[in-house]
């Protein structure tokens, strides 16, 4: 049995929510900005269903990761990463909403006395591929930064800044899903960590030993056409 609900969501967008019911606590969430547009390519699954949920709920379930669909009277189109919008009169379009990490990651004290626990937020309007490692919501850093300010009393968590470059102290580069980079990021005990997300689909990983612009929104640099996201530690 399920038990779908209907959300409307601010700033003119609307959600979409299907919870799973006999015991099972997967709910799915996608975000439509609008009508009259599609996401374009070739669809993992074109399939006729009564309602947008149950579009929703296909998205949800599918394998290879479906991070959009698209909806017109009954027909719904499961779509990868690898797409564009483009106009489309009828149709109306979503965005999976990825699952909010766990509240306060670092109550349990996941990390050992050497590494400092720091919580990261996640952009839920990106093309994430996870991949197959779950997402923790914490990295643990040795590095001198947080150690420091461990010891003034002070917490840090990674923050989301778009379009931003911070140019040399790489410990490490190359080509990973979303989550092997935060656990590489521990492996190296970073600062902080840029993801460039390519239209191919591809995910490049930057791992930083220096954030020499924290919390900065500005940017020395963004990539031409490209989606750039870096996770800069923001301490209180």
């Amino acid at each position: 049995m399920t038990h779908p609900l209907l959300l409307a969501g601010l700033c003119f967008a609307w959600y979409l929510s299907y919870a799973s019911g006999l015991g099972n606590t997967t709910t799915f969430t996608a975000k439509s900005s609008g009508n009259g547009k599609r996401f374009s390519g070739s669809p993992l699954l074109s399939t006729k269903v009564s309602r947008p949920l149950e579009c929703l709920r296909l998205c949800g379930d599918a394998a290879p990761r479906c991070f959009y669909f698209n909806y017109k009277g009954g027909a719904c189109e499961l779509m990868n990463n690898l797409t564009t919008l483009v106009a489309a009169p009828g149709w109306a379009y979503y965005s999976m909403v990825p699952p909010p990490p766990k509240q306060d990651p670092c109550a349990s004290n996941p990390c050992n006395a050497a590494k400092v626990c720091v919580p990261y937020s996640l952009e839920t309007e990106l093309p994430y591929n996870p991949g197959v490692l779950p997402l923790p919501g914490y990295i643990c850093s040795g590095a001198q930064l947080y150690l420091d300010k461990r010891s003034q009393g002070k917490s840090c968590e990674l923050v989301v800044v778009k379009g931003v470059d911070v140019y040399g102290h790489d410990l490490y580069n190359g080509y990973n899903p979303l989550s092997e980079a935060f656990y590489r990021c521990s492996d190296y005990n970073c600062v902080m960590l840029l993801i460039v997300f390519f239209s191919d689909g591809r995910t490049l990983t930057l791992i930083k030993s220096s954030a020499p612009i924290l919390g900065a929104t500005n940017s020395s640099y963004v990539y031409p056409g490209l989606v750039v996201v870096g996770w800069f530690p923001e301490c209180t």
